[in-house]
């Protein structure tokens, strides 16, 4: 892939090792840098709203989910590609949900930092697409069968596998199955993106989407 020349990507980690790493590979690789030891000196010293973040999303004083928000609130309109140790389900799903346009578990490799930062600074390319995420990603999603957009709520609700089939009646093996042709439907390679995708689209999740569809059943009349 050819990569924006200089292009400025702002790295959010107390830790000093994983800094100095992130910024190293990325200054070789013809990246702009800029380090911030947390959320408080980022909006402290940020200067230039432009490029993507690198963010951490566990950090004393002010974790990265604190940081998804305040961007949010602030209007700063930088992608943010969000990592941790803990590359668990629920926390993907929440740091998307804050708007974050990726997640990578630490620790990532030099091909999928890149890669993920490659796919951060993309998403301001100001195509027609990128314009509109909400209409593109609602979409995609109609590729998906009735059942494949069932896991996909299940996963956007933070659910692991046998949650799903419990709740929808079906075996682990044959949620795997959807899932992995889910992923192939919505043109995804990664769980984020597929996650990200729900996200833009508004999916319900899973059990929000149960409690409707309870709430609007007929009630049976008294005989």
């Amino acid at each position: 892939m050819t990569r924006i020349a200089s292009a400025r990507v702002h790295i959010i980690d107390d830790d000093e090792l994983v800094r100095a790493r992130m910024s190293h590979l990325l200054y070789n690789r013809g990246y702009s840098t800029e380090i911030y030891t947390g959320g408080p000196e980022f909006f402290r010293a940020c200067r230039s709203k432009r490029g993507c973040i690198l963010l951490d999303l566990r950090m004393p004083e002010m974790c990265g989910y604190d940081v998804l928000k305040e961007l949010g609130r602030l209007g700063w309109a930088l992608p943010v590609v969000a990592m941790s140790a803990c590359g668990n389900l629920s926390a993907v799903v929440r740091a998307m949900k804050l708007g974050a346009v990726d997640f990578i578990a630490k620790p990532a490799s030099e091909e999928e930092l890149l890669a993920a930062v490659d796919r951060a600074l993309a998403s301001t390319g100001g195509t027609a697409l990128r314009r509109n995420p909400a209409d593109a990603a609602a979409a995609r999603l109609d590729r998906l069968t009735s059942r494949e957009r069932e896991i996909l709520q299940g996963l956007l609700d933070g659910l692991s596998n046998k949650e799903i089939a419990r709740r929808l009646g079906l075996s682990p093996r044959t949620v795997e199955m959807h899932r992995a042709s889910m992923k192939t439907q919505l043109g995804v390679k990664s769980l984020s993106e597929a996650v990200q995708l729900a996200v833009e689209a508004a999916l319900t999740p899973l059990r929000q989407y149960e409690g409707q569809r309870a709430a609007a059943a007929p009630v049976p009349a008294l005989t």
